[in-house]
């Protein structure tokens, strides 16, 4: 008898969208999705102050500027991938 078998071990891959990301005049409210592939954890930072550890989560920016937010999950096995836009 012939045995196929293999062991895969995947990377997480960190991945997100913003519901808007230009405005004229604050606050701007933006929603953050999260389409990462193998996490369980959260850590975002919008570079305003504001850090979330939820999987989707809000940030209003208050202040006129230039922002970019960063993510950055775990995987189960504790790998981590860093995203930012």
């Amino acid at each position: 008898t012939r045995y196929h078998s293999f062991i895969r071990v995947s990377s997480p891959k960190a991945l997100f969208n913003m519901s808007d990301s230009i405005t004229t005049c604050p606050p701007l409210q933006i929603l953050f999705r999260d389409s990462s592939y193998y996490a369980t954890r959260w850590s975002w930072d919008f570079q305003d102050g504001g850090i979330s550890t939820v999987q989707n989560p809000v940030n209003v920016f208050l202040r006129p500027g230039t922002y970019r937010p960063l993510l950055t999950i775990t995987s189960p096995g504790g790998c981590t991938d860093t995203i930012s836009k």
